[in-house]
């Protein structure tokens, strides 16, 4: 979970990390909103469950 404004080790605009690997990105759409974040977080979760079931 990254705020608006992350820190610079996170990049901009990517949902992937060049360090790691196996790590997702969500990041917060605008300043102070954490609601979108756990949403996206929420799918995502209920992706892999379907997938793996």
């Amino acid at each position: 979970m990254l705020s608006y404004h992350p820190d610079f080790r996170w990049l901009l605009a990517r949902q992937d990390s060049p360090w790691y690997d196996s790590v997702k990105l969500f990041r917060q759409e605008a300043s102070l909103n954490w609601q979108s974040v756990i949403k996206n977080i929420q799918q995502k979760l209920q992706q892999i469950l379907k997938e793996n079931t």
